[in-house]
């Protein structure tokens, strides 16, 4: 067993270095029910001696659960790994359950984000680079939709003109976040003490300053229980707020603190337990939100933003989980949604106080399921403050039913359902406060109401996560023994994106899922461990330092060949790392603080709607940039390259001219403007020879009456074999994956009909109103067409007019069978797309947002047709066998919402050669190769010369 041991630490532990930001390894030890986990936890201390380990129960409450913290390790990365030492430890110490409490840590930096139905993927996500729609201007004279929305005010009527209390006034909410601010939003409003579990202490004050959207408990809690006048409208603004705080950040979160926080809600007397928060299922919090339920404490949490697969706490059977809504009564795009989610609530431009300095009064709009969890809370209080928690208990006791599925119940029964409403995906529809309240507790529902279907166990809904994630699952694969494994399965396809290269799964995992669930995952089984063992601990690289320093070795590549290439784009992989640098001068030219205002001079008045945010951000870039530009001169110093000054050098390459992205206006790019560079010849020529032919025919696929930033991907309008089909815009496979969930549909075969459908607008330039013509009704799938590695990402949809009378369609796109370009490396090309906008705040960084620079150098336009000329890298074939054949990779510059682009070559005329489908941030690009897949385009009925 030591040999053994000492292998297994070694691939799931690193040295923990003495700095606070790195998380020390946790590991939750359970007792079977009335046993002692100290007793095992003593066990596996003294196995781990060597790792400072430290160990306690996880709470009063939680008299089955203890925590182990080794001091001196960290975990590497490796999920699997981590999984087979908890396993091991498991077996050695007699324990009922031992698992490690993986930190769920999206990245804060702009990074691909991964299609959730398979996570070994890389491509774009138009769900997560969309899901952000930004200010809604023409709600800014009603802060108060949302509250009305779900009729908040005729609920408080109601209470009122029936003698109940009104407003939630005497219910506990345990408000579960990062903490509070001093905010005039809050003034006035009942908070009571609460708790600190990220310093140990009973202050739960938001300290600020650190990212991930810093004040977000502020933001949540005003939504809540705000009292001031003419300001943000609580939900429940006579309630009382218990915080606390045990997230550092909404992208640093641990299951086991949030375990403990619900502990410490019901022990403090709590009645709704509100969590705008979301991460990693574990079983020590499948105990705590069991026995919150058992308290007769009604438990929420946000489905989740962006990635997909509802998260947990929401997912889990003994809590709600909440979806989110826009303005339009239309399903928020950046909601995580799913069967899990029982209702949904506003979460689009849902005004919230904005944190700041003490006494703050900021307020303005944000997004985000937090605010839908945290309008339905308050909704939950109001419940319980107008029928009277004991009444209500006795209600649910009469029906042999906890509190938590009595108001389940109500909820979902009395929930607004809009027509074509995806009821498999946000639940039974939107809240409604004033259906909700005047809903009999005798019967849980009014008589047009439906009856709900029982919750499934959370072993089901981990199982119907891995079967969402295969095409055809099989018998065996319907039937795995996953019940021991299933956080291990939900850590794999929640952390793909931090996942060490090579990562396999635990045998526990491989036993359970097979072959099949594997390759699903996108992983490997765990090599044969009984080998020699190896040092307790070794300090191998950390993964994301890793791919850091070769990010910035391509920067520094880039950035040397600027001396020997006009177009350094053409020559940077001909330049050895050893390159010598142009003088700063030279690299840094576009940011001299002397010359900026002339750069600005230089842009198109509208790409800069605020002058003295460029000047800032470009500055900031300035001198970040030249600070990390220095620490180029010698190699041995790149990896001391912080992440800020990265980011500032990537802004630097990419808006010097080398990888441009430029607005198409009639058809045309403005080849005067600054960031055209070298590439203003080959643009001069495309813009009548290829532009003015092929941009009228890519469309914009979006939400029917949503704005620009509402959309799914790009389409384009190409040739068909028959002239009496339907007419056809090829996109991407999970551009279909995204939409679906926001309509209804019916799959037949290879064909799927889709019913209120989104729609495309073939215009989507800037400055031009948005007019969509078709209504998408129709996709056909190819052969193997799918959104993981192996598979080909693409799918026709057939589309009609919106108007009866019919719209004139633009002249469609050809596809070409010969691929050189593809084939062959390095030659010129374009993608013509709809780039997303990134998230607008994505952490501070060397006292920068560059989430922030990338808007504002962006013009903050996006959702807009754009022209992005670059070049090819690895010819098809050249990702190895891992992925499919017709791969390509090229590297003009895209973002999500380009997904679905065509690409042309500005010499091989105006027929498409390549379908972009992926985005792997400051590495590369994939695309499809026509030609290689020519054959399954044509079974659809797309034409291929």
């Amino acid at each position: 067993m030591a040999d053994d041991l000492g292998f297994l630490t070694a691939a799931a532990l690193v040295r923990r270095p003495l700095d606070v930001t790195i998380l020390p390894a946790r590991l939750i030890v359970g007792a079977v029910t009335g046993g002692d986990p100290m007793v095992a936890a003593a066990r596996i201390s003294g196995l781990l001696a060597a790792f400072a380990p430290q160990m306690r129960l996880l709470s009063p409450l939680s008299t089955d659960v203890a925590l182990v913290t080794l001091n001196a390790a960290a975990f590497s990365g490796d999920v699997g790994a981590a999984f087979e030492l908890a396993q091991a430890l498991k077996d050695a110490s007699g324990a009922a359950e031992v698992e490690p409490e993986l930190p769920y840590t999206p990245s804060i930096e702009p990074a691909p984000e991964k299609d959730r139905r398979g996570p070994s993927t890389t491509r774009e996500s138009t769900t997560t680079a969309g899901c952000w729609a930004g200010e809604d201007t023409s709600l800014a004279s009603k802060p108060r939709w949302a509250p009305e929305m779900i009729k908040a005010p005729a609920a408080w009527a109601f209470s009122r003109a029936a003698g109940r209390p009104v407003g939630g006034a005497g219910v506990v909410i345990a408000h579960l976040d990062t903490g509070l601010t001093q905010h005039a939003e809050l003034d006035g409003a009942k908070v009571l003490p609460g708790i600190d579990f990220i310093e140990g202490d009973f202050d739960p004050t938001d300290p600020l300053g650190y990212a991930g959207n810093p004040g977000h408990g502020t933001s949540t809690a005003s939504v809540i229980i705000s009292t001031r006048s003419g300001g943000v409208m609580g939900i429940a603004p006579a309630a009382s707020l218990l915080p606390i705080r045990c997230i550092a950040s909404v992208i640093v979160l641990l299951s086991g603190t949030v375990a403990q926080a619900i502990d410490s809600a019901v022990a403090s007397g709590a009645h709704v337990i509100t969590m705008s928060l979301g991460g990693l299922s574990s079983f020590a919090l499948e105990r705590a939100l069991a026995r919150a339920v058992a308290a007769d404490v009604i438990v929420l949490a946000a489905a989740g933003n962006c990635v997909g697969w509802v998260t947990y706490p929401a997912a889990d059977p003994n809590c709600l989980a909440i979806g989110g809504v826009n303005a339009r009564s239309m399903p928020w795009r950046g909601s995580c949604h799913g069967p899990e989610v029982d209702v949904s609530a506003p979460a689009e431009n849902v005004f919230r106080a904005v944190a700041g300095a003490a006494g703050s009064v900021e307020s303005g709009q944000g997004e985000g399921t937090s605010y839908a969890v945290a309008l339905t809370a308050g909704a939950a209080a109001c419940w319980l403050a107008h029928h009277g928690r004991a009444r209500a208990i006795e209600a649910a006791r009469r029906r042999g039913i906890t509190l938590q599925s009595l108001f389940r119940q109500v909820l979902t029964n009395t929930a607004r359902q809009p027509a074509g409403w995806p009821t498999q995906a946000l639940g039974t529809g939107i809240i409604d406060m004033e259906g909700l309240l005047r809903a009999d507790l005798a019967t849980g529902h009014r008589e047009a109401g439906t009856g709900m279907a029982a919750s499934p166990t959370n072993t089901g809904r981990v199982r119907n996560l891995l079967l969402a994630l295969a095409e055809n699952p099989s018998d065996a694969l319907a039937s795995a023994p996953i019940h021991a494994v299933r956080s291990e399965l939900v850590a794999h396809v929640m952390l793909s994106g931090s996942r060490l290269p090579g990562a396999s799964a635990s045998p526990a995992l491989t036993q359970a899922v097979g072959e099949e669930g594997l390759r699903i995952l996108g992983l490997a089984a765990t090599e044969d461990t009984t080998q020699p063992s190896a040092p307790a601990i070794v300090t191998p690289l950390a993964p994301a330092a890793s791919r850091r320093e070769d990010d910035v070795r391509s920067i520094r590549q880039r950035l040397a060949a600027k001396g020997k290439s006009g177009l350094e784009t053409l020559a940077r992989e001909s330049v050895p790392d050893d390159a010598t640098l142009p003088p700063v001068d030279v690299a840094l030219r576009h940011f001299d603080p002397d010359n900026v205002d002339a750069f600005i001079d230089r842009f198109p008045t509208s790409e800069v709607p605020d002058r003295a945010e460029m000047k800032r951000a470009l500055l900031a870039t300035w001198r970040v940039g030249r600070r990390g530009y220095s620490k180029l001169t010698d190699p041995k110093k790149i990896g001391s390259v912080t992440r800020g000054e990265h980011a500032a050098l990537e802004a630097v390459v990419n808006i010097d001219g080398s990888s441009p992205t430029l607005l198409l206006r009639n058809n045309m790019v403005d080849i005067e403007h600054p960031l055209v560079g070298t590439w203003q010849d080959q643009l001069f020529l495309a813009n009548s020879n290829l532009f003015s032919k092929v941009a009228p025919a890519i469309g914009r696929i979006q939400l029917a009456g949503g704005g620009p930033g509402a959309f799914f991907g790009t389409g384009t309008l190409v040739e068909r074999i028959n002239p009496a089909d339907p007419s056809l815009v090829l996109t991407n496979y999970h551009v279909l994956d995204a939409l679906l969930p926001y309509t209804a549909f019916r799959k037949s075969g290879n064909r799927i009909r889709i019913i209120n459908g989104p729609v495309i607008d073939f215009d989507g330039e800037i400055d031009r109103p948005i007019a969509p013509t078709h209504r998408i009704v129709a996709a056909r799938l190819p052969d193997a067409a799918g959104a993981t590695d192996s598979t080909l990402d693409a799918v026709a949809l057939e589309i009609e007019p919106l108007q009866p009378a019919g719209d004139a369609l633009p002249m469609a796109v050809s596809l070409l069978k010969e691929s050189a370009l593809a084939q062959g490396g390095s030659g010129k090309l374009v993608v013509i797309g709809f780039p997303a906008q990134p998230e607008r705040t994505s952490g501070i960084t060397d006292d920068v947002d560059w989430g922030w620079v990338t808007s504002v150098l962006f013009g903050n336009r996006f959702g807009y047709k754009r022209v992005a000329p670059g070049v090819t890298r690895l010819r098809s074939g050249g990702l190895g066998t891992t992925r499919h054949a017709s791969v390509f990779t090229h590297d003009a510059t895209t973002l999500g919402g380009s997904s679905g682009s065509l690409i042309f070559g500005f010499d091989t005329g105006t027929g498409a050669f390549g379908l972009h489908f992926a985005g792997l941030t400051r590495e590369r690009n994939e695309a499809h190769a026509i030609g290689l897949v020519a054959d399954q385009l044509r079974a659809i009925g797309l034409k291929v010369d």
